[in-house]
């Protein structure tokens, strides 16, 4: 009788310790999963494009090479993470392939007439940007930073008297930089619309590179020293546009179930 009071007495304590490790466990692993749920949303992952509207910095005078606005919409997807620090703070990465370039004209003496030639330059990079983003992405962000980009595809075209005469296409191009540097600023409001501006730090051609551009009067490309800069258009860099979606359609929905309960 004695056997049978201790044995149902340890069972019963087997059983209450058994019953104390599990809630632990659960305890412990509802508490890890929040945690890491939480380590989580503090990462975002974003992708865009841009529409850019470029210009050149260019010292030279105006009778050898004239600035001309460029727009490039076309190939420019930037891929972005950012990390939530603290509520209006969050740092960010990304990877970008980017069309950059300029337009430039000038009047040229050719077999004794003045002949006017357009030039256009570009370059797709490969870039890297990080920054640091301030503000509310239900309203405003403002965002900084700086990126390093490597050139990797060259195209020339030259425009004579409107029409064109030539293109050169080069891959790995000693005409530009292995690398360039810039920085860049912008805002972008709680609807995802941005505006970025961009300044590039160095050459947009190699300062050794002492061949002649074609068209351009003798003019080398280590004399043409053009930095370009840049306006771009561009959206949801920083918001989630699959959850915008889904946001917008749950208020419609929600909106329809109050309208139709008050009729």
């Amino acid at each position: 009788m004695e056997k049978h009071y201790l044995y149902r007495e340890n069972s019963n304590q087997m059983k209450k310790l058994l019953s104390l490790c599990l809630l632990s466990l659960y305890f412990m692993t509802s508490v890890f999963a929040q945690e890491e749920q939480e380590k989580a949303s503090r990462f975002s992952f974003n992708n865009s494009g841009e529409w850019i509207f470029s210009l050149p910095s260019m010292s030279l005078p105006s009778d050898l090479a004239q600035p001309v606005l460029r727009f490039s919409p076309w190939y420019n997807v930037q891929y972005t993470a950012s990390y939530h620090v603290i509520k209006p703070v969050s740092l960010f990465m990304g990877l970008n392939v980017r069309n950059v370039g300029f337009i430039c004209t000038s009047n040229v003496d050719y077999e004794g007439e003045t002949t006017a030639i357009r030039k256009k330059f570009r370059t797709y990079n490969f870039g890297i940007p990080a920054g640091i983003t301030l503000g509310n992405p239900e309203k405003l962000i403002v965002y900084g930073g700086f990126e390093i980009e490597f050139p990797f595809h060259y195209k020339e075209k030259t425009f004579k008297n409107g029409v064109k005469t030539e293109i050169f296409k080069e891959w790995l191009s000693p005409k530009t930089p292995a690398y360039v540097t810039s920085v860049f600023a912008g805002v972008e409001l709680g609807s995802g619309i941005n505006l970025k501006f961009k300044y590039y730090l160095d050459r947009f051609f190699d300062s050794r590179n002492k061949d002649l551009i074609s068209g351009m009067g003798g003019l080398t490309y280590d004399k043409l020293d053009a930095q370009v800069m840049y306006i771009a258009f561009c959206f949801n860099m920083f918001h989630d546009l699959d959850e915008r979606i889904e946001k917008m359609i749950d208020q419609r929905v929600k909106a329809k179930e109050v309208y139709l309960s008050q009729r």
